[in-house]
């Protein structure tokens, strides 16, 4: 979601008036550019164990707009919260298809690296992330952060003073130097590259943004060797090397540019990233239910733009505002509307920089194999090959087998995946549990206690009454203890009560035979669930199954 800090259609700081007569060298044509694009993963379109569809971020309920993705708009197109329509349809960002066809799109356009918007350990943000960066890893692409400043401060954050909200900060980069660390995460000669999106407004303690000093400390206490990069250009900050440009019209991005140069001659900077974007409208979701805002899309006269206003410059990074974020209409990703001409126009630009050919053709293969994917299933051996071959960026031989797959299975791929051909919603087999983001979800089918010293999970499902259950706790670490829950709801779902199960600080299995549970049953109740609580030091971790 952009603020209003973030938005910069017309805002021209008054730096830029005394820029404007600068006469530095301009760079000439560039032998290498690093392209890079921030990711959305919050979008859920999935089907859950009770066979109920589960949205999140395509929906819309507001005063002035609308929508509802289970209604259907012109027979082909759900409703949702967008004026763009991606060309396979709804999705859901957890489908792991999903974020092997986006990986593979971006590839083929020449980008390098995913960049997701990163919150909290344990939360929705942290789990699609360490997903996307293990499929990244597979697939010859690299993934970075973008942390929000705001987490740390008021109304993010309970703090009541500046050094709670560093300590807030501190941990969370102790946490995230294990994806640092990683061969997937971008890094710039050697470091990995984080970037920040600011905080904004006051409190009783000043601005809700950290200080060069905070920063340093930050740093200094979580170990944290790498590039800290913050939005646009910040005075009073000499220990932070390094800049990003988001959206904004001529005047800004040439501001950027010429700011941007200006500090890396003076070397005040390291290095900077500049950014290219196809427009912005948020009437889909009525400007957040404030003034919608638009700017025209006119083919590729404004993405053109951006591209010109870099190639003026020495910058060599450049940033794609954005590769999915429909909201608000900057999304790269190919639409019903737009088709590839992004991905196709940027491919060409990327490539020519580099020396390698493009051909458009390239960009659409990760479509048709997604489609042959949902039609014979990830597991069919010649989809695991043509996915082996993109990632290599072996188009040729990738499109042959797509033909000659398509034509031995007699399929036919549409130009895009309308309602009335879409594939079953993607259905969640291994989220048996939600978590409560104190509980941190890892790949063994263990959760970690984060930030506190308790958190809880709760089963996805619920049950119908009197259905005996077992629930083995396979592992805990030593100094943990657990409590069992058995949560009641009524006929409408509703919750109406909990009961404890079990407590114990040892693993092993818990059997629930509801016939000696009826006195202590609330009346009125008719399906349950399981809720665990783990309580201990930070750190510590337990391991589930239920059955």
């Amino acid at each position: 979601m952009v603020k209003s800090d973030r938005l910069t259609f017309m805002i021209v700081p008054a730096l830029f008036i005394a820029m404007t007569v600068w006469t530095g060298c301009i760079a000439g044509p560039k032998d290498k550019v690093e392209v890079v694009c921030h990711y959305m993963t919050w979008f859920k379109f999935r089907e859950n164990a009770n066979s109920k569809i589960e949205i999140s971020h395509w929906k819309w309920d507001g005063p002035h707009a609308n929508h509802d993705p289970l209604k259907i708009y012109n027979g082909k197109m759900r409703d949702i919260y967008s004026r763009f329509y991606p060309r396979i349809g709804v999705y859901d960002s957890g489908d792991p298809l999903v974020q092997d066809y986006h990986i593979l799109s971006a590839k083929a356009a020449g980008i390098s690296t995913l960049i997701i918007d990163w919150y909290n350990p344990g939360a929705p943000g942290d789990v699609a992330f360490r997903s996307l960066l293990t499929r990244c890893e597979k697939l010859n692409m690299k993934a970075a952060i973008c942390y929000e400043e705001k987490t740390c401060f008021p109304d993010w954050n309970k703090v009541d003073t500046r050094a709670q909200a560093v300590d807030k900060a501190v941990k969370d980069f102790k946490y995230l130097n294990e994806y640092f660390k990683r061969d997937g995460y971008w890094k710039k000669n050697g470091k990995p590259v984080i970037l920040v999106f600011g905080g904004w407004g006051n409190w009783a303690h000043g601005e809700k943004l950290f200080t060069s000093e905070e920063w340093g400390k930050i740093t200094s206490d979580s170990k944290t060797d790498g590039w800290i990069v913050l939005q646009n250009f910040k005075d009073n900050y000499p220990n932070i090397k390094a800049g990003f440009a988001w959206l904004g019209n001529a005047s800004y991005t040439k501001w950027f540019y010429r700011t941007g140069d200006v500090r890396l001659k003076e070397k005040k900077m390291d290095f900077y990233i500049g950014s290219v974007c196809p427009g912005f409208d948020d009437r889909g979701v009525w400007g957040w239910n404030n003034k919608p805002r638009f700017e025209a899309y006119l083919g590729l006269e404004n993405f053109n733009r951006y591209l010109t206003d870099f190639d003026n410059s020495n910058c060599d990074t450049i940033q794609v505002v954005t590769w999915n974020d429909f909201a608000e209409g900057t999304m790269i990703e190919p639409t019903v509307q737009f088709g590839n001409l992004y991905l196709n126009r940027l491919g060409e630009w990327s490539a020519a920089k580099s020396g390698h050919k493009f051909s458009s053709s390239n960009t659409l293969l990760p479509y048709k194999w997604f489609y042959l994917a949902k039609s014979l299933g990830a597991g069919n051996a010649e989809v695991i090959k043509i996915k082996e071959l993109l990632a290599v960026d072996k188009y040729p031989e990738a499109a042959a087998m797509v033909d000659a797959l398509a034509g031995k299975h007699n399929i036919t791929i549409p130009p895009y995946i309308s309602y009335d051909e879409e594939f079953k919603p993607f259905k969640t087999v291994e989220d048996t549990w939600h978590s409560d983001g104190y509980l941190r979800p890892d790949a063994d089918g263990s959760f970690t206690l984060v930030k506190r010293n308790y958190g809880a999970i709760d089963e996805n499902r619920h049950r119908k009454l009197d259905e005996d259950l077992t629930i083995e706790i396979k592992s805990l670490s030593p100094g943990a203890r657990y409590t069992v829950q058995l949560l009641m709801f009524d006929k409408e779902h509703k919750f109406i009560g909990s009961l404890d199960l079990h407590k114990s600080a040892k693993s092993g299995i818990i059997k629930v035979d509801f016939s000696g549970l009826k006195s202590k049953i609330k009346a009125g109740t008719t399906e349950t669930a399981v809720k665990i609580w783990l309580e201990g030091p930070e750190g510590v971790k337990i391991n589930p199954d239920i059955r």
